[in-house]
C-alpha cells in the first residue's frame, strides 16, 4: 500500500490541534508528504528512509544537521499489515539526552491514530 497525501494531510491537521511541536509525514522513500510546516513538504528526511529501509522501531535525532533533512525529535514508522508505508516525526529539543516530543500529552490526541478510514493505515 502506498501512504495516501491526502490522509496524510488530515492526520497532520488532527494532530496540529494537539501539539506546538512540528508534525512531519514521511513516505517509504523519505520524503515529506504533508507536515505543519508546509516549507518541508517536498524534501528528503534521511531519517525517515532510514527507518523504513532497517524497519526500525523509532529513531531519535539529538542535533540539527546531523541527518540530511532531520531537525531534533523523533521519528516512528507508519505501519499497514505489519509493512512499513511512511513515517510520522515530531520535531523537539533535546534535554538531558531525551526528547521532550517523547512522553505524555493529551490523552484525548493520543488517539490521533483514529483519524483514518477503515481501509486506511493504521496510524
Amino acid at each position: 500500500m502506498v501512504l495516501d497525501v491526502e490522509l496524510a494531510e488530515k492526520i497532520i491537521d488532527k494532530l496540529a490541534d494537539c501539539t506546538d511541536y512540528n508534525v512531519n509525514i514521511m513516505n517509504d522513500k523519505g520524503i515529506i508528504v504533508a507536515s505543519k510546516d508546509k516549507s518541508r513538504v517536498g524534501t528528503f528526511h534521511e531519517v525517515a528512509l532510514e527507518i523504513v529501509q532497517k524497519k526500525l522501531d523509532y529513531k531519535e535525532v539529538e542535533a540539527e544537521d546531523t541527518f540530511l533533512g532531520a531537525k531534533p525529535g523523533i521519528n516512528m514508522p507508519l505501519e499497514y499489515k505489519k509493512t512499513i508505508i511512511g513515517v510520522l516525526g515530531l520535531t523537539g529539543s533535546f534535554q538531558n539526552g531525551q526528547t521532550d516530543v517523547r512522553g505524555g500529552g493529551d490523552p484525548v490526541c493520543s488517539n490521533g491514530h483514529q483519524a483514518h478510514d477503515g481501509d486506511h493505515a493504521g496510524i
